[in-house]
């Protein structure tokens, strides 16, 4: 199975270089079953060497809207050859045993595979809580989605849209701005209904968004008539690693308390030495703030 685990970068560079650990240990994880590779979309000059330290393909681009970040890395990693895209953030780990449970659903031909479970790990102290979406989709970490899927989302063109057009799924319009096929384009565009704005864009899975994401995709992915696949694992195996940084932060009455030592026992060596380096350097940080 070919895998693409593909990832959005801003910031955090200390936990970004734990997230691409994770990555560069997920890529090695069985070759004869997946051959797993990894692409980011930064921007900054700074995450070009960590990137090409831990062998991660790389797109730069404009941080904002981060809607149309992702879009353009999504057209970027659909020139590779792949089965399955699998979604993280820079703050995330995930278990190689994530890729025995999905396997079952890949071979059956599933496009829209998840976990319901993970975990939230305070990045300054080592709490750790356990998270479960209940319903109809799972969040954006570890959401798997068929190279097929994500081909129903091209061909789509930025416009500044003089009316609303309503009863069409192939335009979202956000404001003034939003998205038509290329032939409706054709036909708007000398009645003056709509006007092509910057480069063509030929991925519309997010709107131009910075927060709601997941949802934002998840809505437009079963709005295409794609099912979403729950994959149940005996124990959470993915966690998003919260630090003083994160818009939502560390959430003391989520969940259950669980101990950290049981996830960080699954990771590499090289994962664990990082996981306290930077605990132990985030630890003095929020020291010095207070």
């Amino acid at each position: 199975m070919r895998i693409v685990f593909f990832l959005a970068c801003w910031k955090r560079p200390e936990i970004t270089e734990l997230c691409f650990m994770g990555l560069n240990r997920l890529m090695k994880y069985d070759p004869k079953r997946f051959q797993c590779s990894a692409f980011a979309v930064i921007s900054e000059e700074s995450m070009i060497p960590l990137c090409k330290k831990y062998g991660i393909d790389h797109l730069m681009h404009e941080n904002k809207p981060v809607g149309m970040k992702k879009n353009a890395g999504v057209q970027e990693v659909l020139k590779k050859d792949f089965d399955y895209l699998i979604e993280l953030g820079s703050d995330d780990l995930i278990l190689n045993d994530l890729l025995d449970c999905y396997e079952p659903a890949m071979k059956e031909g599933k496009d829209f595979i998840g976990s319901r479970d993970l975990l939230m790990i305070d990045a300054t102290d080592g709490n750790c809580r356990t998270l479960n979406f209940d319903g109809e989709t799972a969040q954006g970490l570890g959401r798997c989605l068929s190279k097929k899927l994500l081909e129903c989302f091209t061909g789509n063109i930025h416009i500044k849209a003089n009316t609303q057009v309503f009863g069409n799924d192939s335009v979202i319009v956000e404001g003034d701005n939003g998205f038509l096929d290329e032939k409706t384009v054709r036909a708007y565009e000398p009645l003056g209904w709509c006007e092509r704005t910057g480069s063509p864009v030929t991925v519309h899975l997010w709107d131009a968004i910075n927060q709601g994401l997941d949802n934002n995709s998840a809505g437009r992915i079963m709005r295409k008539g794609f099912k979403f696949h729950a994959v149940e694992t005996p124990e959470p195996l993915m966690a998003d690693i919260k630090s003083d940084e994160n818009i939502w932060g560390f959430n003391h009455e989520i969940g259950e308390s669980v101990d950290v030592e049981t996830f960080l026992s699954k990771l590499s060596q090289k994962e664990r030495s990082k996981f306290f380096e930077n605990m132990k350097a985030l630890k003095a940080k929020r020291v010095e703030c207070a």
